[in-house]
């Protein structure tokens, strides 16, 4: 009896967490456009940069 109940509980909170992703999914695309989506600004900046050195701090 114990063991549907928790495979039933699974099933809903998996399915929770699927729409969850889907509807992420679909308001991050609304809100950005796909190339900012898919270039890091973060890291490469700071790698390429040849004008800083290490310890320089910002």
């Amino acid at each position: 009896m114990i063991v549907h109940i928790l495979e039933w509980a699974a099933w809903i909170i998996s399915a929770g967490l699927a729409a969850w992703m889907i509807f992420d999914t679909v308001k991050t695309g609304r809100e950005y456009d796909e190339t900012f989506l898919t270039t890091s600004v973060e890291g490469t900046d700071e790698l390429l940069d040849q004008t800083t050195t290490v310890g320089d701090a910002r």
